[in-house]
């Protein structure tokens, strides 16, 4: 599963695909919201559980503010 954040003081936009999937699905939750996006997160798993192999979690994200730079892992 890729995950992709796009992270501000007001709101956080979560990009999510679950591998073999052609489409991503976009959220938007309040900045800081660690509820909310453990919610999705978990949502999301269940979802890509349901093909019967295991899931990993690729991860990328804004290094800063100013938009530059990205870390995945």
């Amino acid at each position: 599963m890729y995950i992709a954040f796009e992270l501000s003081k007001s709101k956080w936009k979560l990009g999510v695909m679950i591998a073999g999937s052609e489409k991503m699905s976009r959220y938007t939750i309040g900045g800081g919201d660690l509820a909310a996006l453990t919610a999705r997160l978990v949502a999301a798993r269940t979802k890509a559980e349901r093909s019967g192999k295991p899931v990993r979690f690729v991860s990328c994200y804004e290094a800063g503010f100013d938009g530059t730079g990205c870390i995945a892992g």
